[in-house]
């Protein structure tokens, strides 16, 4: 299908459908730039995501929805494409778990900053553990690791969707969770007085005590077409494995503009700006966030119009639980009466109105992590 998509991951309000247990939160600032660019647009779908604990991000849903992502693949996990790690592989994240009087939380792992040099060592240290269980780790990247090997019967959750949380509700289950503990802790032993650790400690860094395994990846989805511009590894692991083109990064609209003529693909351009921000609680960076998003829709105001004006465009913004998605056709131009009210439907929905004047939301807006861990679905714990 001809479409432009506009992924905004973090970017939505998350409302609940009972107003008095609905979290309070930021409201999104004035839209200036997208409210032009959506003019005669519609909400195309609204919903939260249930389950309790939430089972995936709503990015991660909505990647594996586009792509025909198998429910036993992560998403995460498909990482392993664009190091030209083998499936069947396991995808792992070094990590440190804060522990508490009455609880574990999973440290946001970007905050670690490992380096090469100590990811190979704390590796190596690793490796036989791996090996007497019959796989193979390999660390490609500080950040990321992998280990070759069939999966086992768990049920997995992403860093993503644990860090800064109790972990209790996120642990690997299954018929082979004990094992996995069993191999877990002996490599927290491996890395307890590991020389890297000690030396972390001594310079006032956060010493890496865990491995986080964020799931499997069994066999690529079904091929497709289509171009993902992305600067996420994930997004564009996941993208090649499904036969689709990818470009390093977003970039400027008007570098993008001979794509949107090139092809009949359609096109996601991944706008990274707020997950970061939201999965860190930074209120400030989410709000600057959606400048930085006005500011890209202004520089490429007028490649974008043209590419709305032969394709359909589609804003997928998600939240903690939400996938909100916005979209305008080119035949829809001529209802001149209508007007979306952007900023109301993405601060908790406000569906087109006559003659530009947007319906009451529909209940109170909830924005960045940072504002309140009422209603839900695991309790956030800071410290």
């Amino acid at each position: 299908m001809n479409e432009l998509i506009l992924l905004c991951a973090g970017a939505a309000a998350d409302t609940t459908d009972d107003t008095a247990g609905a979290r309070a939160g930021l409201p999104v600032p004035p839209l200036p730039g997208l409210t032009a660019l959506l003019a005669r647009g519609r909400i195309a779908s609204d919903r939260s995501l249930g389950g309790d604990p939430v089972a995936e991000l709503p990015e991660d849903a909505w990647l594996r929805e586009r792509l025909s992502i198998p429910a036993a693949v992560s998403v995460q996990a498909l990482e392993c494409v664009i190091h030209d790690v083998p499936m069947p592989c396991w995808r792992l994240t070094p990590c440190q778990v804060h522990l508490g009087m009455d609880h574990a939380m999973l440290i946001d792992p970007g905050q670690l900053r490992l380096t090469a040099d100590e990811s190979a060592a704390l590796a190596a240290a690793a490796a036989p553990a791996f090996e007497a269980m019959g796989l193979t780790l390999r660390a490609p990247c500080p950040e990321v690791w992998f280990a070759s090997g069939p999966p086992w019967p768990l049920t997995t959750a992403a860093w993503t969707l644990a860090s800064g949380r109790n972990i209790s509700a996120y642990e690997p289950r299954g018929a082979r969770a004990r094992d996995w503990r069993r191999l877990l802790t002996e490599v927290q032993m491996l890395w307890y007085e590991h020389p890297v650790n000690l030396a972390r400690e001594q310079a006032g860094q956060r010493p890496v005590n865990a491995l986080w395994l964020d799931g499997f990846a069994t066999e690529a989805p079904p091929p497709g077409s289509g171009l993902m511009v992305s600067a996420s590894p994930v997004l564009t692991g996941a993208a090649r494995a499904a036969g689709w083109d990818t470009r390093h990064a977003p970039g400027a609209a008007q570098a993008l503009a001979p794509a949107f003529d090139a092809t009949s693909r359609p096109i996601v351009i991944d706008l990274p700006w707020w997950r970061a921000p939201r999965r860190l609680g930074d209120a400030p960076a989410w709000q600057q966030a959606w400048q930085s998003f006005e500011d890209w829709l202004r520089v490429g105001q007028a490649p974008l119009a043209r590419a709305a004006d032969q394709r359909r465009l589609r804003v997928v913004l998600t939240g903690e639980r939400r996938l909100l998605t916005l979209d305008s056709a080119p035949a829809s131009r001529w209802r001149f009466w209508e007007r979306l009210d952007v900023r109301s439907a993405i601060n908790g929905g406000a569906p087109a109105s006559a003659a530009g004047r947007a319906s009451p939301p529909r209940g109170p807006v909830a924005g960045a992590r940072a504002a309140s861990t009422a209603g839900r679905d695991a309790p956030r714990q800071r410290r």
